[in-house]
């Protein structure tokens, strides 16, 4: 008969771990910076940005502009056509967007006789690919859409394919508002996680502004064949009960999005417990989390 002591011991170890693990926080690679983490001058998008995120062990959620010539730059489209107070990003031609400067506003230009201000442009996707296989799970928001679902799904595809040279990376997720480019994304590449991005707000003339239901949230992401959902934080409509009706229905969760709205606090991710989690200081909220 074995030695009750020990088998005690070993009974007490067990829960301990079993409560360790039901306690631990997001893991780092499941915290997504939100295009990046800015360092001093580097702006958000920027290559030191980008870099300190995958680096860092860190997911990553950027935004992405996908040019006509079939590049794909990590910054949003509408961020490029403010810096140069209008036009259509799409358009740029790859010396275009190497005159494009993150930190630029509103297309102002003139930073004045005795401000300097670090030149950061943005980055296509080929100079950080060899680094997202390494790094937490990354996301890329498909921010513009030029031309057709079915040929964007092709230019994505293609530009995959160009950059990865071993194969698209498994933690690589690509992310989209369009419900028929995430089922031509599915067409073109069976393997790839897509995932549907919600803003649940609008408005219209009957109802004025209003909040969207995830059952209606749910409805369309079955609908795009979607593997999960990014979905905008709302504090009190977000709710933990509005996160596990989305997971009960199959979906990954993704708490924030990319590029619009607040990011949750550390007691909005412990309480509903989706799988990944936007923030723009992933380490903050890591520690918050109980992180070390």
């Amino acid at each position: 008969m074995k030695n009750p002591a020990r088998l005690a011991l070993a009974i007490s170890l067990a829960l301990s771990a079993a409560a360790a693990a039901q306690s631990a926080p997001l893991a780092k690679g499941n915290i997504l910076a939100a295009n990046g983490i800015p360092k001093g001058e580097a702006p958000a998008s920027s290559l030191p940005a980008l870099k300190a995120a995958l680096n860092g062990g860190w997911g990553l959620a950027a935004n992405v502009t996908i040019t006509k010539d079939g590049r794909m730059y990590l910054v949003a489209a509408g961020t490029v056509s403010r810096i140069l107070k209008g036009g259509d990003a799409s358009k740029l031609t790859p010396e275009e967007m190497r005159g494009v400067n993150l930190n630029q506003r509103e297309g102002d230009l003139d930073f004045g006789d005795d401000e300097v201000v670090d030149y950061h442009s943005p980055v296509e996707l080929e100079k950080v690919a060899p680094l997202i296989p390494k790094a937490g799970t990354v996301f890329l928001h498909l921010s513009n859409v030029p031309g057709s679902t079915e040929a964007v799904a092709a230019m994505v595809k293609k530009r995959f394919t160009e950059v990865f040279k071993e194969g698209t990376p498994t933690n690589l997720v690509v992310v989209s508002n369009r419900g028929n480019l995430l089922i031509d994304l599915g067409r073109e590449m069976p393997g790839l996680k897509r995932f549907h991005y919600v803003v649940p707000r609008g408005h219209n003339k009957v109802k004025g502004d209003f909040l969207v239901e995830a059952p209606s949230v749910i409805y369309s992401a079955q609908g795009y064949k979607a593997d999960g959902i990014m979905v905008e934080y709302i504090a009190g409509h977000i709710t933990p009960a509005y996160v596990d009706k989305l997971k009960k229905a199959g979906f990954e969760v993704v708490l924030g999005a990319v590029g619009c709205g607040a990011m949750p606090s550390a007691d909005a991710v412990a309480a509903s417990a989706p799988e990944y989690v936007l923030a723009k200081d992933p380490a903050a909220l890591y520690k918050a989390l109980g992180g070390k």
